[in-house]
């Protein structure tokens, strides 16, 4: 306890880290007031939160114009006209460290929390997976793995945190009304 104490850099009682987790399928934030009034309502959930990590999907936003409404940091993949585009909103206590990028489709971050002397890694995916129920989503979903594992495999001390559309259910009790395909459980069964 005297040698903790002495070194000064370790906390003796760290306690949890407070993270705020948030996804949304927006199918499309080209209207400027829908996109203001969004990552204003965003940055008002900041507040109360020690740390907030929000993931966007099917953006469709072209260019990156978040520096002008997010205070804190951000990863931008723009999408292609009415397709794909993504973004996740991190606070400012969030530093990247890598980034990768799978088309319009997914982003795979690896950030540092630091908090109180503390620093912890997350591996953090956005995803927004083909609606498709064949090999398309399966290999989708197979690279997306490998790339945790990459990232794991050189940060084994980070925790991995996947946010997005999936495009499938992955119990009968999940859908409202409709009855799932016999090729959605499978996929289902592939990816769980």
């Amino acid at each position: 306890r005297q040698l903790i104490n002495l070194s000064g850099d370790v906390e003796l009682n760290p306690g949890p880290i407070d993270v705020t987790f948030g996804t949304l399928n927006c199918r499309g934030l080209k209207n400027k007031n829908k996109y203001n009034q969004l990552v204003n309502r965003i940055n008002c959930t900041q507040f109360g939160t020690t740390s907030l990590i929000f993931a966007m999907q099917e953006t469709h936003i072209e260019h990156n114009s978040l520096k002008f409404n997010w205070k804190g940091n951000h990863i931008f993949t723009e999408g292609c006209g009415n397709k794909g585009g993504l973004i996740t909103l991190l606070s400012d206590n969030m530093i990247m460290l890598e980034e990768l990028h799978l088309e319009y489709e997914a982003q795979i971050s690896l950030v540092e929390i630091l908090e109180h002397k503390l620093k912890t890694k997350l591996i953090i995916v956005n995803l927004h997976s083909p609606c498709s129920h064949d090999e398309n989503k399966t290999n989708f979903f197979k690279e997306i793995k490998q790339k945790i594992t990459d990232l794991l495999s050189k940060h084994v001390d980070a925790r991995v945190i996947i946010l997005g559309d999936f495009n499938t259910t992955f119990k009968d009790e999940e859908r409202n009304g409709t009855i799932r395909s016999i090729s959605e459980k499978k996929i289902a069964n592939r990816i769980d």
